[in-house]
């Protein structure tokens, strides 16, 4: 699990490397907070979302097969059914898997690396 900003990607890479060197393979990358997949529309927040799709993209195309995304949520996910929202997803065409609760991680980060403008 990582956060889609340069250290933290950094931080689990090397923690990946020394799974790898112990014969362990990482079933798959979670990318937690993405303001990419919430679709926010807010121009403050935009400035971001270049460095958090670099980081996306690095993660689906270099470093993990698998890779799935859940947007920053308003509030924390507590209890089973909030949860359980978080486990239904469905696969993207080409790029990460996102939870399917939101259209717009689920057509722009997985297919583009960009939030649906639809």
């Amino acid at each position: 699990v990582t956060l889609p900003e340069t250290t933290p990607v950094l931080q689990a890479q090397a923690l990946q490397d020394d799974l790898r060197r112990a014969k362990i393979e990482p079933f798959a990358w979670v990318i937690n907070k993405s303001i990419l997949a919430s679709g926010t529309q807010d121009p403050l927040l935009k400035a971001r979302l270049a460095g958090e799709a670099k980081q996306v993209a690095r993660i689906a195309e270099e470093l993990s097969p698998k890779t799935f995304v859940l947007p920053w949520l308003p509030e924390a996910p507590v209890g089973i059914a909030a949860l359980s929202q978080l486990v239904t997803r469905r696969p993207s065409r080409n790029g990460p898997e996102t939870n399917a609760t939101d259209k717009h991680a689920t057509d722009g980060v997985c297919k583009s690396h960009h939030p649906s403008r639809t």
